[in-house]
């Protein structure tokens, strides 16, 4: 809760501007409840499309969230939580978080992206369920 405080305040406060890198904070500073689930480091599978490439991060243990505040100039005090998809494999960082991020800013609105915990790494099999991560809180 304190982390998503801290979000808000800069949010509000207007400590970064658009177009900037996003602000970053640790939704647990002190490590998420219940361990890391992945072995595997978190890694961004960036793949090219049609000459851009196209963002999809997995393995993520650490979650933390982006905050894009919105242009001074433009500033609604709306913002909106971005949750990007990804099936349980991989978030799909760029088309279903930044680019939203970026829309939300052009309307006046800050976008708090959320890197959350992706529980099925790559290559786990699709037909059983992911392995379950049980918190201590």
């Amino acid at each position: 809760m304190r982390s998503f405080a801290l979000a808000m305040a800069v949010c509000w406060m207007g400590a970064a501007c658009a177009g900037e890198a996003p602000v970053v904070v640790k939704v647990w500073p002190k490590g998420p409840p219940g361990g890391a689930p992945n072995k595997e480091a978190e890694k961004d599978l960036a793949q090219p499309k049609n000459e851009l490439p196209v963002r999809r991060i997995t393995n993520v243990s650490d979650p933390t969230i982006h905050v894009y505040p919105a242009p001074a100039d433009k500033a609604t005090g709306a913002a909106v939580l971005i949750a990007p998809g990804g099936g349980y494999h991989i978030l799909a960082w760029d088309k279903e978080g930044e680019e939203v991020a970026t829309w939300l800013n052009g309307i006046g609105v800050t976008g708090i992206l959320l890197k959350y915990r992706v529980p099925r790494p790559i290559g786990a099999a699709k037909d059983k369920p992911p392995k379950r991560v049980v918190d201590d809180d």
